[in-house]
């Protein structure tokens, strides 16, 4: 979804390292609609078992992963399990023009989005739970059953947000409303900080609040989810979320 595809030389070392990987260039993300869409596209050319969402310049911690993936064969009540993410950034060294070298400084290693399991039994407990704690903590980055997912984003590209934040937004109220996930205390991804990254750029939901398109499109969610999950209670759990936000910035 790039403006320009992967070089040529760093699929070739994928091949030379025998890794069994697909690669499918998309149209650049002109919008977010646009990009939920290809996320959904790609699900759909998926034959493993289980998928995990990251960003392009994150680093994976494969032994970690492996651990999941284990956990998730002995438990399959459940649909999903991930670690925490370890934050970083690059900078430059400034010592001079010549000197480009970039440099990996670790920012914020307490753990990041980690915490809370959401692995109560029913659907709508397990919802509201999430929509009503104080730290909601994503789905984003887990390790999930591939099918899970594939009908979480099959419904989430069929909705146009001005607001990337409410299309993860639903995608996690309809992961866990589909099932247990659980968080494992252990890391799982070196995360880089990026200011020009989708993350930086991303509105959190506090700046959001008062914006009328912002409350315009949290009711159409909140109708959708509502007829989808069939319970008329989705909105007022929605509204108990938003309420937490406006005492929590990092929403």
């Amino acid at each position: 979804g790039g403006r320009k595809s992967i070089h040529k030389e760093d699929l070739d070392k994928l091949k030379k390292n025998k890794i069994n990987f697909f690669y499918k260039k998309f149209p650049h993300d002109k919008n977010f609609k646009t990009y939920m869409n290809k996320i959904s596209v790609s699900l759909n050319k998926i034959r493993t078992k289980y998928v995990m969402l990251f960003e392009n310049d994150d680093f994976l911690i494969k032994s970690n992963i492996n651990y999941c993936i284990k956990f998730l064969e002995k438990k399959p009540k459940l649909i999903g399990c991930g670690g925490y993410l370890i934050n970083f950034s690059l900078y430059n060294t400034g010592q001079s023009k010549e000197n480009k070298n970039l440099f990996g400084i670790p920012i914020n290693i307490s753990k990041f989005k980690h915490g809370i399991s959401y692995d109560l039994m029913g659907n709508i407990n397990r919802t509201k739970f999430f929509l009503e704690t104080k730290n909601p903590i994503t789905s984003f980055n887990d390790i999930l059953r591939t099918k899970n997912l594939r009908y979480t984003y099959k419904l989430t590209k069929n909705l146009e947000f001005s607001y990337i934040i409410l299309y993860f937004f639903m995608a996690d109220i309809l992961n866990y409303y589909q099932g247990r996930v659980l968080k494992l205390n252990l890391p799982t991804i070196l995360h880089q900080y990026n200011v020009s990254g989708l993350g930086s750029k991303m509105k959190t939901v506090y700046e959001s609040l008062n914006d009328k398109k912002f409350i315009k499109e949290k009711k159409l969610l909140s109708n959708f989810l509502e007829r989808k999950l069939n319970s008329k209670h989705i909105g007022k759990f929605m509204e108990k979320y938003f309420l937490n936000a406006k005492y929590n910035e990092s929403f």
